[in-house]
């Protein structure tokens, strides 16, 4: 080693820091990367929703938006296929993940007269458009009433041809094995039938119909008779259910429940326009040391500016998980890859943390899909 150089000559250190804080700074001040809809440095106009034109082929094509904190989130969306896209965030303050996916809700059921309730029928299992699916995994034993087989989400998503997939209700016990019992902890109805009882200090997401999706409070929905026995029916109008924790978000206002004071979590959350025409389903990450989740507040105010009304925040930690199926090799446009058997890619967006390992996914109880009405 030759001594004589040491100490370096300041200019070098100076030089050496000037060139380190200008990468920084070119690569933290673009807010919209080019591949989401806009030149680097586009300052869209307050409030608009932006669709880029760029038809999702991996999850590797979305970009997320970083935003200095949460009311300067205007989402470019991106197409996903049909009825769906995607879009994704980093805020700087607070220090947060998320990843979301808008489906325009495109699914119709049959007079509620016909058929009978008791029964699901050809009809009713398969909507005009869309499919929407309320379920858990498959397994041997379970035949309690309120207890279902474990399920991945992805592997909810891909065994059953859907293109969107993400946990909704609380659950116990926890672990990351499928097919085990899991009891469910709030309400459950699919195709009309009742699949677990309501709770009554948890809200819901509904799915009526004409078409139209709410959150109502699950005490609102009483069952026939005692509610105890498996086909026990709901009011006619209601098609699909699926408990969660509490309303966050209710006319675009911040719920009481919500502006209380809560613990940072991962989360998953869904919300609905004004209308009930449009689902907003959101992961945010958390879990780890340098980024350990959102509060019920701050997921609310995500859906907020995402373009949501309403909003329930479902079972979140370990549980959290959205996953997006994407058309890889599908032609531009392509509303039906699924259907059409073309190469697709079943992927978790968020980065779910069971039990302390990043990556990790936790096998839930009912989980809330959406995908073409013929698989």
């Amino acid at each position: 080693m030759n001594c004589s150089a040491w100490p370096p000559d300041p200019r070098i250190i100076i030089r050496g820091w000037a060139a380190g804080l200008f990468l920084l700074l070119i690569t933290t001040c673009s807010t919209v990367p080019p591949a989401l809809g806009g030149p680097s440095g586009l300052k869209p106009e307050p409030g608009r929703h932006q669709d880029s034109g760029l038809i999702l082929r991996s999850k590797s094509d979305i970009h997320p938006v970083i935003v200095p904190d949460i009311p300067a989130i205007v989402p470019y969306w991106q197409p996903a296929g049909g009825d769906y896209a995607a879009f994704a965030g980093r805020i700087k303050k607070p220090r947060l993940e998320f990843w979301a996916v808008r489906i325009s809700l495109n699914y119709a059921a049959p007079d509620p007269g016909e058929p009978d309730r008791g029964e699901a029928s050809v009809e009713t299992r398969q909507p005009a458009g869309q499919r929407i699916l309320i379920g858990a995994g498959t397994g041997e034993g379970i035949p309690r009433f309120g207890h279902v087989a474990s399920t991945r989400v992805s592997s909810f998503v891909r065994n059953n041809g859907l293109v969107v997939g993400i946990n909704t209700v609380p659950f116990t016990p926890s672990s990351a094995r499928e097919a085990e019992e899991r009891k469910v902890a709030g309400l459950g109805v699919s195709e009309g039938r009742l699949i677990a009882p309501p709770v009554p200090r948890f809200d819901a997401l509904v799915f009526y119909r004409d078409g139209r999706a709410a959150i109502v409070g699950q005490w609102e929905l009483s069952v026939t008779d005692s509610g105890d026995k498996p086909g026990e029916t709901l009011p006619p109008e209601i098609l699909h259910a699926t408990g969660g924790f509490h309303c966050i978000l209710r006319d675009g206002e911040l719920t009481g429940r919500a502006r209380q004071k809560s613990p940072r979590y991962a989360r998953s959350a869904a919300g609905v326009s004004a209308d009930g025409r449009i689902l907003y389903l959101i992961a945010i990450n958390g879990g780890r040391l340098m980024n350990r989740g959102a509060t019920e507040a701050e997921t609310a105010l995500i859906l907020k500016q995402l373009g949501a009304g309403d909003a329930l925040n479902l079972d979140g930690g370990g549980s959290s998980a959205l996953v997006l199926r994407f058309p890889i090799g599908a032609a531009d446009g392509a509303v039906d890859s699924v259907a059409d058997g073309a190469v697709d890619e079943v992927a978790v967006l968020n980065t779910p943390v069971h039990s302390g390992f990043p990556g990790r996914e936790r096998a839930v109880a009912l989980c809330l899909g959406i995908g073409p009405d013929s698989p």
